[in-house]
């Protein structure tokens, strides 16, 4: 009986040890790692605005022929009132 104990003791004892070292590995990968101060880039814009005269478009009759017109086609709805159904209780 004691070397069936001491056989699901170093069991459990292995389990504990291989689970805390996988946990670390894991710890270990996913933790942030610490990035180094960087330093500001020197850039410029320069941005420039140019005052442009309002005018309005000249009016213009509309070009190109009509589209055609299609009768609609699909399966018309009932005016009826809506379809219910209801499971029966066993």
């Amino acid at each position: 009986m004691t070397a069936r104990v001491a056989i699901w003791a170093a069991g459990l004892g292995a389990s504990v040890v291989l689970n805390a070292a996988l946990a670390g590995l894991v710890w270990l990968s996913i933790r942030p790692v610490p990035i180094a101060e960087q330093a500001m880039p020197q850039t410029r814009i320069d941005v420039q605005a140019h005052r442009l005269d309002r005018t309005e478009a000249r009016p213009a009759e509309a070009r190109g022929n009509p589209a055609r017109t299609a009768p609609a086609t699909g399966a018309p709805l009932s005016p009826g009132a809506i379809a219910k159904a209801r499971a029966k209780p066993l």
